[in-house]
């Protein structure tokens, strides 16, 4: 195929935009004096414009689309299953941006590397295997990305893109962390996540424009030392890997802001970890951890603190310097008391110690007065104190699993809250303040010991969620029935013989669980409820003819019939 100059290619457009004859007729002169293959050309653009515009309809003039080609400068082809890029993707000569994710590509043609106008090319998430060196001639990228292509090595010739300030290589096949990208040192942006590397090179460390960089789902077992010399990296994370321990040295790293070491086997944190005095966000979830000391000057700016699913017996009394702490997890630990100086997070607006085997709430949880979320989920609560009525910003309140046989009267003040769950506890009645929340819309009642749902239930209008599974109800709560905003609700296991045909009632219904009972028929009402688009009767002796005829008046909704364990 020919290469126009970009003056012949104006020449050329501007003569077929033309309706005289004779202007049209000295274009093909042009072109034959020049020895232009005018047919080639044609067909290039015909080929080049069908494949940017596969879903076009109608028929564009020849003239606008070798203009658009020519001026395009942004192109994004997502998700269309492409297979292919073809050569004469080299007219796009303004081309800035290309975006061809999530296609099924598995050739770039050599002629890519004639886009120097390119600034921004997306090739992730296509079969590629591999890169062709043109790649490296794009001199002017400042962000490329090739994460989930296969690829097992990237081209020597990247050091070449010196401009490229953001680059993503994750989810490939990599053993070994290209040497070649140690060269941009432009690189502010880089993620290598979902690779096979277990060290990084020791020209790592002239990444020092670095900001982000994320190296999580990897297999290195050691802190890469490279990383203490990125004095201006805000963003690091290293979660699921298999690191053991890390240096004290990270205490260079006085820039970091979000650090991620979850999901390792680390049973220590260096208390140089908390002299790290721009860290907003820590997360050292799912590791070995026993013990963390704080006994440091505090993390000031901290807002996040993630210590779940470790092995700590105690919490230290100086997470309270922590002032600026907004959300703390230490859910699935080991932990029987709490350090009474957690009621100085003030500023908490999220706290979870679920998975515990706490006794008490043994500190002023009063104090936490910007409460939005608590999680006490499986200990060993026979009481919440009554102080908790202060929380008064309260909205999502878990406290399922424990011992619990009632609610403080003070919970009447908890006029935000949108979702309780109070499952697996002793209730024999339904608390009284319950009926109070009008606010909520998601209330979890199961596997209690409840025989009944008292008619002041009728006050929440907002409820929209509800399940009450386990308890022995014996019959359908008629309060249900005026709860006008009742579209979920699970009566799994709660010993009924029948469905009453007041049933016709809850018009709301989207999603109706009758598990694990003892029907045998439902009534002929239930088609009425015609914003039913599920339901759940396996356990039930119910006649196949009666699903029958269910499903036949009620085509939109999917019937279970077995559980999922039973495929």
């Amino acid at each position: 195929m020919l290469h126009f100059t970009q003056t012949e290619a104006d020449n050329l457009v501007k003569l077929l935009h033309s309706d005289q004859l004779e202007n049209i007729r000295l274009g093909l002169e042009l072109a034959q004096s020049q020895n232009i293959d005018i047919q080639s050309f044609i067909e290039d653009m015909e080929l080049l414009y069908a494949w940017m515009y596969p879903k076009e309809e109608g028929q564009s003039e020849l003239a606008t689309k070798i203009e658009t080609i020519y001026t395009c400068t942004c192109l994004s082809l997502d998700k269309l299953g492409i297979t292919y890029i073809p050569s004469q993707i080299k007219y796009l000569r303004s081309l800035q941006v290309l975006t061809l994710t999530k296609n099924l590509i598995q050739h770039i043609p050599e002629e890519i590397g004639e886009l120097q106008q390119l600034i921004r090319l997306f090739l992730s998430e296509n079969p590629l295997q591999q890169l062709p060196e043109a790649i490296c001639m794009l001199t002017g990228l400042n962000s490329l990305s090739l994460d989930s292509c296969q690829l097992h090595s990237i081209p020597e010739g990247i050091r070449n893109l010196t401009q490229l300030d953001r680059l993503d290589i994750s989810n490939n096949q990599m053993e070994h962390f290209p040497v070649d990208v140690c060269e941009l040192s432009q690189l502010t942006d880089l993620f290598a996540r979902e690779n096979h590397f277990t060290t990084l090179p020791e020209q790592f460390r002239n990444l020092t424009h670095l900001k982000r960089l994320d190296l999580s789902d990897n297999k290195f077992s050691v802190f890469p030392e490279a990383l203490y010399c990125l004095s201006q990296l805000e963003y690091l994370a290293l979660h699921r890997n298999q690191l053991c321990t890390f240096s004290a040295q990270i205490s260079k790293m006085t820039a970091l802001q979000y650090l991620s070491l979850s999901e390792n086997q680390l049973s220590d944190i260096p208390a140089e970890v908390f002299t790290l005095y721009n860290l907003g966000k820590l997360r050292l979830e799912k590791n070995q951890i026993r013990q963390v000391t704080m006994d440091l000057p505090a993390l000031t700016r901290l807002t996040e603190l993630n210590l779940s699913y470790n092995q700590l017996s105690e919490l230290s009394p100086s997470i309270g310097r922590l002032n600026q702490l907004a959300s703390l997890s230490v859910s699935n630990n080991q932990l029987t008391t709490l350090p009474v100086e957690l009621q100085e997070l003030t500023e908490l607006t999220s706290l979870d110690l679920s998975h515990n085997s706490l006794t008490e709430l043994n500190f002023a949880i009063h104090h936490l007065t910007k409460l939005r979320q608590l999680s006490v989920i499986d200990n060993k609560l026979t009481f919440l104190p009554e102080e908790m009525g202060n929380l008064d910003g309260l909205e999502l309140l878990y406290v399922s699993n424990n011992k619990l046989t009632d609610l403080p009267a003070s919970f009447i003040n908890l006029n935000k809250l949108r979702l309780l769950n109070i499952m697996e506890n002793r209730f024999v009645k339904l608390p009284t303040v319950i009926c109070e929340f009008t606010t909520l819309k998601h209330l979890f009642l199961g596997k209690n010991q409840l025989t009944e749902l008292p008619p002041e239930m009728e006050n929440l209008k907002r409820l929209v969620w509800l399940e009450v599974e386990g308890n022995p109800l014996r019959s359908i709560p008629a309060v249900l029935l005026k709860l006008d905003s009742l579209s979920i609700v699970n009566l799994d296991s709660i010993q009924l013989l029948e469905v009453s045909p007041d049933i016709r009632h809850m018009k709301t219904m989207r999603q109706l669980s009758l598990k694990n009972n003892h029907l045998s028929d439902l009534p002929s009402e239930i088609i009425l409820l015609t914003n039913l688009n599920k339901l759940w009767l396996e356990g039930n002796p119910i006649p196949a003819e009666t699903i029958t005829k269910i499903q036949s008046q009620l085509p939109d909704c999917e019937i279970f019939l077995q559980s999922e364990e039973d495929g």
